[in-house]
């Protein structure tokens, strides 16, 4: 048929060719256009064998209504079911020729379907009428049984066609969803992008941040005031360790074994001793009238109650070392830094990694996308 020397010239003309991708959106949209324009050729051709055999079969009808069988030798009870059945068979075929020249659907696909489902409701809804019909009719009822039948030949052609439309519009229904997907995950990586671009420029920032708090603490560091006052709690330090070196050596000059067995009926002066022997310093603090040397000296042992008397004052003007404020702020801060830096380094890796799975997906939606342009295309997609 015509249409079929269409479909087959092209196919001829174009040739196996190789496609680049960027062409492929183009192509598809000129491909939608011929897909278009051969679904309107396909109808047209449908109709037009419609309009055949709806004439053809109108002509017939009239000289089927006329059959009389009265000179037929035959039972008279088989000839009125035969008559009967025959006018039942009229009516399908009347009623099938009103349904499928009145089909109204617009869309090929919805237009085939209805057409397919009226010959198959005919089809199986005559035949038993046509069975009997043909019991002592042949020729006048098969002649319209054969124009059916090369109609639906030919529609069979219209639709091998059809189907092949159709196929090429599963593809690029299908080439279409993966531009989509291609669309979204270039927003994606474009989000993305931005995210890391923001990460980075925050790493630069902290990073610098950082280096001004390391410069600025080692300028203190190296200042008259910082060297001032790390000399002064040095000296602190050794004054503390002279002081806890004196403690030490006066708690071991008292013989506390000595003197809990000596007061080991007196419960009070017992305990008094022992917490001086478990804590000596907090002890010493708070003796106020350093009971201490009294009992001592009570239990005939050696004493210097003015040593005593003198180390108890140095404990009481102790100076605690202590760090430099400013020391203490730019190691906090330059801590904050860093971990700040190590924070956004991670997020970094984690939305490079982000962006490394998209990319790998994306590479895999173009290859399928490939795969179905060469099926829709029968060309090679570079």
């Amino acid at each position: 048929m015509a249409l079929w020397g269409i479909f087959k010239k092209k196919k001829v003309e174009e040739g196996p060719r190789i496609i680049r991708f960027e062409e492929i959106s183009g192509l598809i949209d000129r491909e939608i256009e011929e897909i278009e324009k051969n679904s309107g050729v396909i109808r047209k051709e449908i109709n037009k064998d419609i309009v055949e055999l709806v004439e053809d079969v109108k002509e017939k009808i009239p000289e089927l209504k006329k059959i009389n069988l009265d000179k037929k030798r035959e039972n008279p009870k088989l000839k009125e079911i035969v008559m009967e059945n025959l006018f039942s068979w009229i009516e399908s075929v009347e009623g099938f020729m009103n349904e499928i020249k009145d089909i109204g659907a617009d869309d090929l696909r919805e237009y085939l379907k209805i057409l397919d489902s009226s010959i198959v409701r005919f089809s199986k809804n005559s035949r038993p009428a046509f069975e009997k019909a043909t019991i002592l009719i042949g020729n006048e009822i098969g002649e319209i049984r054969t124009l059916i039948g090369e109609f639906t030949k030919k529609l069979n052609v219209q639709l091998g066609l059809a189907g092949e439309l159709f196929r090429k519009q599963v593809l690029i229904n299908e080439i279409r969803n993966f531009f989509g997907e291609l669309d979204d995950m270039k927003e994606i990586e474009k989000k993305t992008g931005i995210i890391i671009e923001e990460i980075e420029n925050k790493i630069i920032f902290y990073e610098k941040e950082l280096k001004n708090y390391e410069k600025e603490a080692e300028d203190y560091e190296k200042s008259r005031d910082y060297l001032e006052f790390v000399e002064e709690q040095n000296l602190i330090e050794q004054e503390n360790k002279k002081t806890d070196s004196e403690i030490a050596r006066i708690k071991q000059d008292i013989d506390f074994k000595e003197l809990l067995k000596h007061f080991h009926g007196d419960l009070k002066k017992s305990n008094f001793i022992k917490n001086y022997s478990d804590d000596f310093v907090a002890s010493l603090v708070g003796d106020d009238g350093l009971k201490i040397v009294g009992l001592v000296r009570e239990a005939d042992l050696d004493i210097d109650g003015g040593k005593l008397k003198e180390l108890k004052k140095k404990i009481g003007e102790k100076r605690e070392v202590v760090r430099d404020e400013k020391v203490v702020g730019f190691e906090n801060k330059i801590k904050e830094l860093n971990q700040e830096i190590v924070r956004e380094k991670n997020n970094l890796e984690q939305e490079k990694n982000k962006n490394i799975r998209f990319k790998e997906k994306e590479q895999k939606i173009v290859a399928d996308l490939k795969i179905v342009a060469e099926k829709l295309f029968s060309s090679k997609v570079e």
